[in-house]
């Protein structure tokens, strides 16, 4: 059975090279290739192994040996999941693999606001500074957590939040039953939360939720952080609500659209690193070349179409 890791790896270390070559002849490139490029490479191929390539039906229905693609991540908008089910193709992805890992840094940014640290370290490096040059922060003890999308990563979000002593509201789309959050719609969340967490997907159904009306309504000095796609946000009125001291502190990990915002006081931007920690990247790694075994053996796992 031939593999192919078609595309750039983030991290292919040697234990798992090791592995996949056990499960069959194993071939990995390093770059990121055309459509044209990944129908050469996919020839004779029965497991592809994909990061960030887009696998549009033209490109599958060029690829008869095709029989499994295993996503190195989490979404998997980049496959015509439909077109490859209609073709007898299996798609899985790699689901939770970094869900601790965002969820701390959802907490992390929640704290470098609260407690104003990157103001802080600049003050602290000045000569002769004191705390009293520093604007005085807050504590996450008794506030309120409210968790927008309590999935995956926002159920660990609101785990740690009781860690920290917080009460924990919640909303969800889709009803689900976590012990101590409280469910509740989205407005009255939004009205009684001193810190909120956006843990949503990032698409059509999401963009615009917490709109300009939303932003108004939260208590005075809320903290916002969004680690889901920024289509989210009214990034106009988040810019306001810090300009005027309605809003006390936002963290996004990717950077706004919005000028005003980007220019905004007590705003922290992480470059898409919520994620990125080793432990994450083993169980990625780990995940994958468990997938690609079950492939092997005909037991295919976190399946997202039905071919």
């Amino acid at each position: 059975m031939k593999i192919v890791y078609v595309d750039e790896p983030s991290y292919l270390p040697e234990f798992a090279t090791a592995a996949l070559q056990e499960l069959g002849d194993f071939k990995v490139y390093r770059d990121r290739p055309t459509g044209k490029e990944i129908i050469e490479r996919l020839e004779g191929v029965t497991v592809a192994i994909v990061e960030w390539s887009h696998l549009p039906r033209e490109v599958l229905a060029a690829c008869p040996s095709l029989k499994h693609v295993v996503l190195v991540t989490t979404g998997y908008s980049r496959v015509d999941v439909e077109a490859a089910a209609e073709l007898g193709i299996g798609v899985s992805n790699t689901p939770g693999y970094s869900r601790q890992s965002v969820a701390e840094h959802v907490i992390g940014l929640f704290l470098v606001c609260a407690k104003r640290l990157v103001d802080a370290t600049a003050i602290g490096r000045e000569p002769g500074s004191t705390y009293l040059d520093h604007s005085v922060g807050r504590e996450l003890y008794g506030a309120t957590l409210g968790v927008v999308g309590v999935g995956s990563i926002g159920s660990w979000v609101a785990r740690l939040g009781h860690g920290f002593g917080m009460k924990v509201l919640g909303f969800n789309r889709s009803p689900v039953e976590l012990e101590a959050v409280e469910q509740v719609p989205l407005e009255e969340l939004v009205r009684r939360s001193d810190f909120i967490a956006l843990c949503l997907p990032d698409g059509p159904q999401t963009n615009g939720l917490i709109s300009a009306e939303a932003v108004r309504s939260l208590p005075r000095g809320a903290i916002l952080v969004n680690i889901a796609g920024n289509g989210c946000l009214d990034q106009a009125a988040v810019a306001e609500g810090l300009t005027t001291g309605a809003l006390g502190g936002v963290g996004l990990d990717e950077l706004p659209d919005d000028d005003a915002l980007r220019q905004a006081p007590n705003l922290v931007v992480t470059p898409g690193t919520a994620w990125y920690t080793q432990n994450a990247l083993d169980r990625n790694i780990e995940m994958v070349v468990e997938t690609v075994r079950s492939c092997v053996v005909g037991r295919q796992r976190f399946l997202v179409n039905r071919p």
